[in-house]
């Protein structure tokens, strides 16, 4: 029994002596894994424009850019087809994407419906078509996704909406600015 009534005292006495060394050993080392992963994905840079609303959502717009059919006289263009070459971007918008990454674009109707462009004092509409390639042969339909990733031109690193358009002018038009706006939807 007295033998027992040593061992446990000089047990407690060597772990804190254990403790006690261990801490006067300044030095220390472990490993620590650093690692960072690239998920696929795509980023639109400088894009936010504040307080404009224009298909009265609630939600700020962004404006990515201008699809103009230009200036055209009232008279005498019956059936005339003005064409534009491709959209013009705001030139603070970038957008670029984790190449290999499929990406798919889809346009809706515009705000006034059915893709029809509409002068603001007399409501006059003007019909107009949307298309993913400059030879106007494959048309961007209402809510229907197109992949943009290898058409004309496609780079990763600076991407270009492939949006072309047309608009069949009447025989007399009434004159005015006629305008829509179009959301378009990104997906990858």
């Amino acid at each position: 029994m007295t033998r027992q009534k040593w061992i446990a005292p000089l047990a407690v006495s060597l772990c804190c002596l254990a403790g006690m060394v261990r801490a006067a050993d300044p030095t220390e080392s472990a490993t620590i894994l650093v690692q960072a992963a690239i998920v696929p994905g795509c980023l639109i840079q400088n894009s936010y424009a504040p307080g404009l609303d224009s298909n009265l959502d609630g939600r700020d717009d962004v404006e990515w850019g201008t699809l103009s059919f230009g200036s055209v006289p009232a008279a005498g263009t019956s059936g005339r087809k003005t064409n534009l070459a491709q959209i013009t971007w705001n030139e603070s918008v970038t957008l670029f994407c984790t190449p290999g990454i499929p990406v798919s674009m889809m346009v809706d109707a515009g705000v006034n419906g059915a893709r029809l462009l509409k002068e603001a004092t007399s409501g006059q509409m003007l019909p107009y078509s949307l298309y993913a390639d400059a030879a106007m042969t494959v048309p961007l339909d209402p809510g229907v996704a197109v992949s943009i990733e290898g058409t004309s031109g496609f780079d990763y690193d600076n991407i270009v909406l492939p949006i072309y358009g047309h608009v069949t002018l009447p025989q007399v038009g009434r004159t005015g600015t006629y305008t829509d706006t179009i959301r378009v939807t990104l997906e990858w």
